[in-house]
């Protein structure tokens, strides 16, 4: 007698014609910045037997409830022109399964995230007091710790996926006469160390981006980095350049557009050629602009007296969607790269 093939299923005798389908996982990555970054989920929502979102802290109530959204039993209140709009406006009444792989409720990786997150927050305000250099010590361990946080929420994604396609049918009997299931996990752009991780162990897994390529602003970019090697020495320069970044995008570039793929690439581009010492002497004029003096007047005068404090370091800041195009050398209205 022949021995049996490892993963390949037994032979079926006449009393027992039921094998179990083939199950196939499409990855779906995008950016969570704008609903453009979700264009593409409802075409590939159509190729869904079952959806698994990413929803770090779920419950079994929210999975509940977008359970029942998907068999057309609710509808949820969603703010218009968000990406949850995008996302369960295209769920609703399809009968697609949902369940999550994240990691949930109470989990103690979370406060591991919380915390790198109030660091962050921390070293972006001693960042714009002045103190630099106390800065830059927040930022580097909030950036570790983060991205430890990471790599361990990606391991436990990726177990978690095996474990429940594992009993999928199980889960889901409506699915077991199927001869074949797909499987769409919708994460954001920066896990796609989660596919690399599961590519040889799944069968046929695809990927679909939410975008034609992905432009990670800096501070992403190391975290990723170090989650790959934890062990990397990451320059110092890097860091004040990730800190004037999220400066940049955080009180301009979000109110001239929703891209994005544009915000990264704008303020990347923007302070490229900043040194160091630059940086560290700006952090000093914005902790001068926190005086008590300077404090009194109107919020519209500090923001002028930046802009002509980064135009002074060579930081000439976009004012219309047509002038991040021209620095970016995008033509023709470009909204996707």
């Amino acid at each position: 007698m022949p021995a049996e093939k490892t993963g390949h299923a037994p032979d079926i005798n006449k009393e027992n014609k039921e094998v179990e389908p083939k199950i196939t996982v499409d990855f779906f990555f995008s950016a969570h910045g704008s609903p453009e970054d979700f264009d593409r989920l409802p075409a590939a929502l159509k190729n869904a037997d079952v959806y698994i979102p990413e929803q770090v802290g779920w419950t079994k109530k929210q999975e509940q409830i977008i359970n029942q959204v998907s068999q057309g039993k609710t509808k949820l209140e969603i703010e218009p022109g968000s990406i949850q709009e995008t996302e369960v406006s295209s769920l609703y009444n399809t009968k697609i399964p949902i369940f999550f792989v994240d990691i949930p409720k109470g989990h103690s990786l979370i406060k591991k995230i919380e915390d790198s997150i109030i660091k962050t927050q921390d070293a972006t305000k001693k960042f714009y007091q002045g103190n630099f250099d106390k800065a830059l010590e927040i930022e580097k361990k909030a950036t570790m710790d983060m991205a430890l946080a990471m790599k361990e929420r990606e391991d436990f994604i990726a177990d978690k996926l095996k474990k429940e396609l594992g009993i999928l049918t199980k889960k889901f009997p409506q699915l077991k006469n199927k001869p074949d299931i797909r499987v769409l996990i919708q994460l954001g752009m920066a896990h796609t160390t989660v596919y690399r991780k599961l590519k040889a162990e799944l069968p046929f897994p695809k990927m679909t981006l939410g975008r034609d390529a992905f432009v990670f602003d800096t501070s992403r970019e190391i975290i990723r980095r170090l989650i790959k090697n934890p062990q990397e020495i990451v320059d110092d320069g890097l860091y004040a350049k990730s800190m004037m970044e999220n400066l940049v995008a955080g009180f301009f570039l979000h109110n001239v557009t929703n891209d994005t793929n544009k915000i990264n690439w704008a303020s990347r581009k923007l302070v490229a050629h900043l040194s160091t010492d630059q940086i560290r002497s700006f952090s000093k004029d914005m902790g001068d602009l926190s005086n008590v003096t300077t404090m009194l007047q109107s919020y519209e005068i500090r923001i002028k007296k930046l802009i002509r404090k980064l135009e002074k370091i060579g930081v000439k800041l976009p004012t219309t969607e047509e002038e991040i195009d021209k620095l970016l050398n995008i033509k023709h209205g470009f909204r996707q790269i």
